[in-house]
């Protein structure tokens, strides 16, 4: 037996030999504590206990002790491994002894133990130990009717699923963009949710719970409808995420024709409010969004913490890991087949003379856009690039350059990464917010880079104009970018 579980066995048993000799001349005739609520179910728990007591005495106080370990309870104040253990006094207690006492915060999604005791002239008299848990919204899940849900998924299923108004929701568990039905669902959680800004949503602000059953994933939008995004995750039994969808909460966006039958091309970025707004962010190949830029070159605000950054390896730079873990940027790593790779194993966007891929971001009917020579930017322009003098600020304007409708905006939203080369991962960094936009499309240049659109302003000798470049322009792939879909014509 190791020191600590020794120093604790014997704690405890010192407890039980006190707490027998006090009862001996125990002057408390009943002594009664509980939870308010056995399983608390909040983003920000506090347990509430309740109780009463009676006795021969006066001048007496009581406590209740909590902790995620058993032990604790009665190691408190002894070990620095026992911070979030607690004790409660009471202060004030009404004419028949009843009274009522508050935890602070709590951990949650996390079962905890504790017990009463109550300091009569300086013996303390303990009561049992109970239990209660907490449980953050997100997870639980609760009965919606499915049979009155509108069915996202049907007639085609998706990543992400535009929803533009209050209502109930359901989409089928299937893997992306095809029909094959996942396997092992068990339940379901929410990850996030997100307006797009710095102003952080309450939970539940734009989609409210969800109900897994029979293959479907059902869901809640509010009737105060709130403009943004979110995400949802199938898990299986042991709690392991399975697949995530991206619901996008919007108007319905528009498409608008691009000239020389290069197609028809979205009003706005994925997940943006509105064709002025930056959407959300994708690393290239990948199904998930991640945030866009918020105030000064931060991510936008959103209900949860993020994971930090990990490095690309041979495990965790793959598909199946990016998949079970959508909220996980995937930053560039050494690779065994030579060179830096973030995703080794494939090519996960499809172009145009192939299917729709399983893992294209895009809603149904629409897909990630072909890029380079023969790209929807450089067949609707009829050229590799195009400029014009003087600055707009946020964005470029291509009404008359791609295709004939009054307002073709392409916000200068910039880019997310996180190099090798900085030693500490932490969150991605966001850079030329406001300067500069790049727009990725389904073409890979190489094993490392994908082609993109990119727009800057390019000075020289106090002569300023604004260049698109339609064809030469690629990032590597480890780069989180906007996305502009396109019509599917397959």
């Amino acid at each position: 037996m190791g020191k600590k579980k020794c120093f604790r066995f014997w704690i405890m048993l010192l407890f039980l030999a006190v707490s027998v000799s006090c009862y001996k001349n125990n002057p408390i005739k009943t002594m009664n504590v509980h939870v308010r609520e056995s399983y608390i179910i909040s983003d920000e728990p506090v347990a509430e206990f309740y109780g009463s007591v009676k006795g021969d005495f006066w001048g007496y106080s009581v406590a209740i002790l909590y902790a995620p370990v058993l032990e604790d309870l009665w190691v408190f104040g002894k070990e620095s491994t026992v911070e979030s253990v607690g004790v409660y006094w009471g202060g004030e207690f009404s004419e028949d002894g009843s009274f009522t006492v508050k935890s602070n915060k709590l951990e949650v999604d996390t079962k905890y133990y504790y017990c009463w005791y109550i300091n009569v002239a300086g013996t303390k008299y303990y009561g049992e130990v109970q239990e209660f848990t907490t449980c953050h919204p997100y997870k639980h899940t609760v009965e919606l009717d499915m049979d009155s849900a509108t069915d996202l998924s049907d007639p085609e299923p998706a990543n992400c699923y535009v929803v533009t108004e209050p209502g109930l929701y359901k989409f089928r568990t299937l893997e992306g963009n095809t029909e094959k039905p996942l396997d092992g669902v068990a339940s379901c959680l929410v990850l996030w949710e997100s307006f797009g800004t710095d102003k952080t949503p309450k939970v539940f602000d734009i989609i409210g719970p969800t109900c897994y059953e029979d293959g479907y994933i059902a869901f809640t939008v509010p009737e105060a409808f709130n403009k943004g995004n979110a995400s949802i995750a199938a898990t299986d039994e042991y709690g392991e995420i399975l697949w995530s969808w991206h619901i996008w909460l919007t108007d319905e966006p528009k498409g608008q024709v691009y000239f020389n039958d290069a197609g028809v091309m979205m009003d706005r970025n994925l997940g943006a409010a509105a064709s002025t707004a930056d959407g959300l962010f994708y690393q290239w190949g990948r199904k998930d969004p991640f945030m866009g830029p918020g105030y000064s070159f931060r991510s936008a605000a959103s209900t949860v913490s993020w994971p930090s950054v990990i490095d690309a390896s041979m495990t965790t730079g793959r598909i199946q890991y990016a998949t079970s873990h959508p909220t996980t940027f995937i930053r560039e790593g050494f690779s065994a087949y030579g060179g830096y790779r973030y995703l080794i194993d494939g090519a996960y966007w499809s172009e145009s003379d192939l299917p729709k891929s399983v893992y294209d971001p895009c809603p149904a009917g629409w897909r990630v856009p072909d890029g380079g020579e023969e790209g929807v930017w450089a067949k609707a322009a009829g050229a590799s690039y195009t400029s014009y003098e003087g600055i707009v600020e946020g964005g470029m304007e291509f009404s008359g350059t791609l295709g004939a409708d009054p307002d073709i905006w392409y916000p200068y939203s910039g880019y997310s990464y996180l190099e090798l080369y900085y030693s500490i991962p932490s969150l991605p960094h966001f850079d030329d917010v406001g300067q500069m936009g790049y727009y990725w499309t389904a073409s890979k240049r190489n094993t490392v880079s994908a082609f993109n659109l990119s727009l800057y302003v390019r000075s020289d000798q106090g002569h300023s104009e604004v260049y698109a470049d339609f064809v030469k322009s690629s990032f590597f792939v480890l780069h989180a970018c906007p996305v502009r879909c396109i019509r599917d014509e397959i």
